[in-house]
């Protein structure tokens, strides 16, 4: 069910650097697109699957309607994981804020405790939406539960930023991650990036993937003269994997590795702040019909 839903979204979201970049030249904020019959409908709440109901069109959903009798026979409800799911899904997926906010009551008053991540699928809807105030509100409401802010609800809000078009901002959560301690991840490092991208500062956009890339992985020797184009499909490529970063003290940083990272934090936001006040920050940027920025070749 998480992957059917993980799927649905991808297809009813543009998504990447270029369509950060459309909706910001456009205008437009993303919006599911895709016809309401071919993605998931929803029921109550109490059902296994927490009322999410799987498309008829899906070739599987026959091999799945066993095991769904056999849960509801036995009388097993909806739990924590398929709660987040169908928050998910509605944030997201249906881009419904309202429905997504009563599933979420709805899982409290089942006496389910919520964790980080029925927090982070509101916030991806609260973002997705261009509500940075509530995403962040969401966030700290988790901080106030004693729910660990991890890389992945910081990515989200960063990658929020990036969707408005405010790298200074996506900049400022980066810096917020990095002074708790947190190791940023693929996901987080080409948020960033985007953000730059998306208001057409190719060459710092490109800077934050060379500059932030060895906090993830090492830097390959033939990478440092490769366009953006190349630099942000092999940073991608990477199979490191980024599982139980948002928990695990294995992937915290060293006193070491932070004060690295801030002196390079600082060192991008003064090279942003000095070529946007000399209006030059999109050198090097080519476009497309659209008014989307296209990546830089050299």
């Amino acid at each position: 069910m998480a992957a059917v839903v993980r799927q649905e979204r991808d297809s009813v979201l543009r998504r990447g650097w270029a369509a950060t970049a459309a909706n910001l030249a456009t205008g437009h904020r993303d919006e599911p697109s895709r016809p309401v019959h071919e993605i998931s409908g929803t029921s109550e709440y109490l059902h296994p699957t927490a009322g999410i109901n799987l498309p008829r069109r899906l070739s599987y959903r026959a091999l799945t309607q066993p095991l769904l009798r056999s849960l509801i026979s036995r009388r097993v409800r909806s739990d924590r994981a398929t709660f987040a799911i169908r928050i998910r899904h509605d944030a997201v997926v249906k881009g419904d804020i309202e429905m997504a906010n009563r599933s979420f009551q709805a899982m409290l008053d089942c006496g389910l405790h919520p964790n980080q991540y029925h927090f982070a699928a509101l916030m991806e809807g609260y973002a997705q939406a261009g509500d940075m105030a509530g995403a962040v509100d969401l966030a700290e409401s988790a901080v106030r539960m004693g729910i660990t802010v991890g890389v992945k609800m910081y990515t989200i809000l960063i990658a929020g930023y990036a969707r408005l078009g405010e790298p200074t901002h996506a900049m400022r959560v980066f810096h917020d991650m990095v002074e708790a301690g947190i190791r940023p991840d693929i996901a987080a490092v080409d948020a960033v990036a985007s953000a730059f991208f998306a208001v057409g500062a190719c060459s710092v956009a490109r800077r934050v993937l060379l500059q932030l890339w060895p906090s993830v992985a090492p830097v390959p020797d033939e990478i440092s003269g490769a366009s953006l184009l190349e630099l942000a499909r092999t940073f991608r490529a990477m199979d490191i994997g980024s599982g139980g970063r948002d928990d695990s003290q294995r992937f915290s940083l060293s006193s070491q590795e932070r004060r690295m990272l801030r002196w390079k934090v600082r060192k991008i936001v003064h090279i942003w702040r000095e070529r946007s006040r000399d209006g030059d920050s999109g050198a090097g940027l080519h476009h497309v019909s659209n008014g989307a920025p296209t990546y830089e070749q050299s």
